[in-house]
């Protein structure tokens, strides 16, 4: 081989990996830092007119509140998305936060919410009611969401709420709650029906695909009942099989006595295994509902439509999940898992320079710009459940 052939491809391999770095430039674009709500309600929405064909469309804390107000002077059935992430919020919120913004619940026994509300996978953080208000006594984003109510694909996080009645995404459940998430948020009352998600859900009110890992605990007056708590809800008065489906919590977390929904350990969430878990469950498998960004210590899952952020079992020769990956790094054969059987087609493409994002992704391990025996041997760790290779928010990849 030449001097000009080895200078051509060392030329070669510097044009590529300026083309990866620009692609993952485009795959995690900066994000701008949502504006933090300064407690006032805004004139308009953004946009719609409220009906089911043409939601409110919400972009800031203030707009938020307005539909809060107009659901609670009983416009109950209009609908809204969430068209950015909100902050109510900055920080760690703890029972004496000083100058906080106080949140009003959406709906409540007199006004249940028969909307449909969409939070296009985006998060609310920071809702706040440090404590009891006997004139507000079911608490959450939503105190009360009735029989034709639907809340769904919105992550509430960093929030801190007090109760009667308490549950991060509603207070009280009677419709549907599905594709949403609590993380880093502590919720309680003192009366005992409180839940990570819905503090009560009943008659043929329904959870589905959702998880918490917020902190859940009671200090019950003299006369309530103290166990009517849990990770997912308080209280259950559906009793029919598929009331609470695949729904999971952090039992490190919770310690309630009412076990609905599915305990698990906090490095299940950090793992990758429920945000696999919850996608598996779409009833449109077609569309990317839940992913992660990565599955180091902290991670957790998040609702996306991200390709990018899907996260794939490795499963070792026997068939067996001995962790998960995110996306498809080690995919080669894109079959939704990473098995023995991707190893053969690894190897055929040994030194080849993929010419698309795809193959790049699946086969090129440590995204060199080159398929060679470095990504043979790190597949093989990957099948020995050694290591998970992942992608962090930055698109940089770890081990």
């Amino acid at each position: 081989m030449t001097k000009h052939t080895h200078l051509r491809k060392r030329i070669f391999c510097t044009v590529l990996c300026a083309l990866l770095v620009l692609t993952c430039a485009c795959i995690f674009p900066a994000s701008a830092e949502a504006e933090v709500w300064d407690g006032t309600t805004a004139e308009n929405y953004a946009g719609g007119t409220g009906t089911a064909d043409d939601p409110y469309q919400i972009e800031n804390g203030a707009q938020l509140k307005k539909f809060s107000d107009e659901v609670n002077s009983g416009n109950t059935d209009i609908c809204a998305v969430l068209t950015k992430d909100i902050v109510l919020n900055e920080g760690t919120l703890i029972a004496d936060t000083q100058n906080a913004n106080i949140w009003v619940p959406i709906g409540d026994f007199s006004k249940k919410y028969s909307g449909t509300f969409d939070g296009q996978g985006h998060t609310i953080r920071g809702l706040f009611k440090p404590e009891m208000d006997y004139a507000v006594l079911y608490v959450g984003l939503f105190g009360y969401i009735d029989a034709e109510g639907v809340v769904k694909n919105v992550g509430v996080q960093d929030s801190y709420l007090i109760g009667m009645t308490a549950g991060n995404i509603a207070a009280y459940n009677l419709g549907t709650i599905t594709n949403c998430f609590v993380a880093a948020s502590t919720i309680t009352s003192n009366w005992g029906n409180c839940g990570g998600i819905a503090g009560g859900n009943d008659n043929n009110g329904t959870i589905r695909n959702c998880y918490s890992t917020a902190t859940v605990w009671v200090e019950t007056e003299a006369g309530y009942d103290a166990s009517i708590y849990g990770g997912i809800i308080g209280h259950n008065g559906n009793t029919a099989e598929d009331a609470i489906e695949n729904c999971y919590y952090d039992a490190t977390k919770c310690e309630g006595t009412f076990v609905t929904g599915t305990a698990l350990d906090s490095s299940a969430f950090a793992s990758g295994e429920v945000a696999y878990l919850l996608q598996q469950a779409q009833t449109d498998t077609t569309e990317q509902v839940w992913g992660q960004k990565s599955t180091v210590a902290g991670s957790a899952p998040i609702l996306t439509a991200e390709e990018i952020y899907k996260v794939r079992p490795v499963l070792n020769t026997a068939g067996e999940t001995v962790s998960y990956t995110v996306h498809c790094f080690g995919d080669v054969n894109n079959d939704g898992f990473v098995t023995a059987a991707d190893y053969p087609l690894l190897i055929e493409n040994m030194w080849e320079k993929p010419s698309d994002k795809a193959a790049v992704l699946s086969g090129d391990i440590n995204r060199d710009g080159v398929i060679d025996a470095f990504d043979a041997a790190n597949f093989n760790l990957m099948l020995s459940g050694a290591y998970t290779l992942q992608i962090d928010e930055s698109g940089a990849l770890q081990a």
